[in-house]
């Protein structure tokens, strides 16, 4: 009895070592498509921050800072770096995310012309009348504007951490305490269709980032974190840049799964496997393919299935969904495990690429 169930683990845990050892991944590049689907007239644009305060609101937007603990002017600059977000997002030179024509007009993204409310309020609407005035000579679609920027920051107690240093050259563990500053930005937008005269999208967005260090006690662990202002700064852009993914493709870097080994059972299947997966990191994804296809129809169900299951990876390489969800299929039909999730993961994929090339439909 003991024989046996020795035995049992010996090949529940050899049974899982190789399913586990039979599955390698890659990385691709994938575009995503906007959240919102901005209307293809739309293409020249100009970037405008209109967060600061106006006169009439300056002296409500020093005591919000007051209340708030955010610094005199460190709005202003983190306002100044959402827009910078925004702008450097969308002004990649790359046709596959390329979205917008970006127009250069000096003096509107840094607060200068038209002002806010200085808080998280939303202002009333830019006047179509002045629109029209200011931007007559431009010719732009639309106007993409921060209406509205605040921070909000606080500085937490994390507790004890481990750490490794070198003390006299040796590996030494120590114990500190850890330090973090949390920054929260509100940041809301509008953009006004400028033939229609129309606004498309107001919106506003909490963003967040936190930033920790390490001291031997709390006083010298907040001694190490980043200024508030730059933290404010950095959380800005960030800000700016996740609005730029609203409002127009990203790329973005997924992983697939791929089988390297076909089955526990052949030693063939298995060799050839690890040769086509040579060739599938090697980007040679024609040969890759070659191999597998000797597989499609194997008798053996687990190595027909995994074959057909990187049949359909190779024919996503090469952009050709229908051929790949054709593929995924039969690796359902043999009743491969993976099989069903990849072909919801496809299926997704077919209709983000849809929605992208209407994005970007001039």
């Amino acid at each position: 009895m003991v024989f046996f169930i020795y035995r049992f683990i010996i090949f529940i845990l050899f049974s899982v070592c190789f399913y586990s050892c039979s599955v390698s991944s890659l990385s691709l590049d994938v575009v995503r498509p906007a959240e919102i689907d901005v209307p293809n007239h739309i293409q020249d644009i100009i970037i405008i921050n209109r967060s600061l305060p106006s006169k009439g609101n300056q002296v409500q937007n020093v005591l919000d800072g007051i209340l708030s603990g955010e610094g005199i002017g460190d709005d202003k600059k983190g306002s100044l770096n959402c827009v910078n977000g925004v702008f450097n997002i969308l002004n990649i030179k790359d046709d596959n995310v390329s979205r917008f024509n970006l127009v250069n007009a000096d003096g509107f993204t840094n607060g200068d012309y038209f002002k806010g409310t200085g808080t998280s309020e939303f202002p009333t609407p830019i006047k179509w009348k002045k629109i029209n005035k200011v931007f007559q000579d431009y010719n732009v679609d639309a106007l993409v504007v921060l209406e509205t920027f605040d921070s909000q920051s606080s500085i937490l107690n994390g507790g004890t951490v481990e750490r490794i240093k070198f003390i006299n050259k040796k590996k030494t563990k120590v114990t500190l305490i850890e330090a973090i500053l949390n920054i929260e930005v509100q940041a809301g937008w509008r953009i006004y269709d400028v033939k229609n005269e129309k606004i498309i999208d107001e919106k506003k967005f909490l963003d967040q980032k936190s930033f920790t260090s390490t001291g031997s006690t709390f006083e010298y662990a907040k001694q190490n974190l980043p200024k508030k202002k730059d933290a404010i700064c950095q959380t800005g852009e960030f800000a700016g840049q996740q609005y730029a993914f609203r409002i127009s493709p990203k790329k973005d870097r997924v992983k697939r799964n791929f089988y390297i080994h076909a089955s526990k059972s052949s030693k063939d299947a298995n060799v050839a496997f690890k040769n086509a997966s040579r060739s599938l990191r090697d980007r040679n994804f024609d040969k890759a393919a070659a191999i597998w296809q000797n597989f499609v129809q194997n008798e053996n169900e687990e190595i027909a299935g995994r074959a057909c299951f990187n049949m359909a990876l190779a024919s996503e390489l090469k952009n050709n969904y229908n051929l790949a969800i054709e593929w995924i299929k039969k690796s359902i039909y043999y009743n491969n495990k993976k099989a069903e999730n990849y072909f919801i993961i496809l299926k997704n994929r077919k209709t983000e690429i849809k929605r992208v090339e209407k994005q970007l439909k001039k």
